[in-house]
């Protein structure tokens, strides 16, 4: 059976929701997967925190990258190309 991995890309995604992103996280325990991959933006370590205590408690493997302050949920638009190049 192949592997199922929960990835995360957030940005003080704890401070944001508060409980309900508690809640999220039980709710996803419906999905049988075994690694959690979290890349936080967050100002603070309140998610990463939360994150990490969630995975040691419920036996998943966690793989994190922190970037404070980084361009995560920064989009760039690019400008169309001129067509008649």
């Amino acid at each position: 059976m192949p592997k199922i991995v929960l990835s995360l890309i957030t940005k003080n995604s704890y401070e944001k929701v508060g409980e309900y992103f508690h809640k999220v996280w039980l709710f996803s325990l419906q999905i049988p997967y075994d690694t959690i991959i979290l890349i936080d933006d967050s100002n603070s370590d309140k998610t990463s925190e939360f994150v990490k205590k969630f995975a040691k408690e419920y036996h998943k493997e966690l793989i994190i990258e922190i970037k404070p302050n980084s361009i995560v949920g920064i989009s760039q638009r690019v400008p169309p190309r001129d067509k008649r190049q």
